[in-house]
């Protein structure tokens, strides 16, 4: 079996709003909710995990989850989340074997994005959707200063969901004992040790709601999404 986990644990604080932005409404329905119904209609997916904020506890339950979605509190760090999560599927679905791990905030996946994933993931390569970088980046120091101005064709910017086969990443998770408080994706814990991680095209809808803005191009995108 495969399992998704859906991290909407995070609260809207870049965005100056009270409460959890994936509880946040886009033309009626959570944000969270856009990515879990997806989850819900694949074929490849046996069973949802969603990692939600204590504080919102009534809100996450007050929602009409399916029979294959299990709701758990999420940890004080991402990571923390991430490995919440792992643990619960480790104790009660034992024999998962591939994980998808994805951003709450990311509302607009679809099937032919998870198709891809899973025909790309091996045992021991983890795969990534991501997209090519269209501006120039520059790296500069703290003081603004430019260091260097790294070569775009060899960056992208990372999305969700990332997968991983599950026994893997639960081990490298379990056996890690060093400060994760600076990996922002679980990708970043797959490369602590050494082990491959492959991009593969993401899409240009796949946004994060981060900011304000990003609620309004949600509006736009949403109007026209299809599961």
């Amino acid at each position: 079996m495969n399992i998704a986990v859906i991290l909407a644990g995070g609260k809207g604080k870049r965005m100056n709003m009270k409460g959890s932005k994936q509880l946040f409404k886009i033309n009626g329905k959570e944000v969270f909710k856009y990515s879990l119904d997806v989850f819900c209609n694949n074929p490849l997916i046996s069973h949802i995990i969603v990692v939600y904020n204590k504080d919102y506890k009534e809100e996450f339950e007050k929602i009409n989850l399916l029979k294959n979605v299990s709701i758990i509190e999420c940890g004080k760090e991402r990571w923390e989340s991430s490995f919440n999560a792992l643990k619960f599927i480790n104790k009660e679905f034992p024999n998962c074997k591939k994980v998808f791990i994805h951003d709450g905030a990311r509302p607009f996946i679809d099937a032919k994005l998870i198709k891809r994933l899973f025909d790309n993931c091996t045992k021991d390569i983890a795969i990534v959707p991501g997209i090519p970088l269209k501006d120039t980046v520059k790296q500069i120091d703290k003081d603004g200063f430019v260091v260097c101005t790294p070569d775009r064709n060899s960056l992208v910017c990372v999305q969700t969901p990332q997968l991983f086969d599950f026994k893997t990443l639960y081990n490298l998770y379990e056996k890690t004992n060093f400060n994760l408080n600076k990996v922002t994706d679980d990708s970043s814990v797959w490369e602590l040790y050494g082990k491959k991680v492959k991009i593969i095209c993401g899409n240009l809808q796949n946004i994060k709601i981060t900011t304000k803005e990003d609620i309004e191009i949600a509006s736009l995108y949403a109007k026209d999404y299809n599961l």
